[in-house]
């Protein structure tokens, strides 16, 4: 369903908006559920995990559109610095920061 193509994943998450630049772009993660699938397609999410995770979505939906939110937050930093990156233009200390805090977030959950 989703293109792994680009031999890093998050390049790939950031390409999840097709036509990203134009007026109408189009989000292939349109909700929390594609998100999860997205995912469990890139290797990332046990289908359980999966599963566990639309659980909780459906019992908390308020929390899982604020993580939702989050993603695609996360998704436009990754977006803006590779492609200001290879358009020369400087990089955004805030989109750093952000992408930054994320690295460190998940390394305080690694097992």
């Amino acid at each position: 369903m989703y293109d792994f193509d680009s031999g890093d994943l998050c390049l790939d998450f950031a390409n999840t908006v097709n036509w990203h630049s134009s007026e109408h772009p189009i989000d292939e993660l349109a909700n929390y559920t594609a998100f999860v699938i997205w995912g469990e397609q890139a290797g990332l999410i046990s289908p359980e995990g999966g599963e566990k995770l639309r659980r909780w979505a459906a019992k908390e939906p308020e929390a899982a559109a604020r993580e939702y939110n989050y993603a695609g937050q996360m998704r436009e930093a990754i977006y803006r610095v590779f492609s200001n990156r290879y358009a020369g233009r400087q990089i955004d200390e805030q989109d750093l920061d952000l992408i930054n805090s994320l690295a460190c977030e998940a390394s305080a959950h690694r097992n």
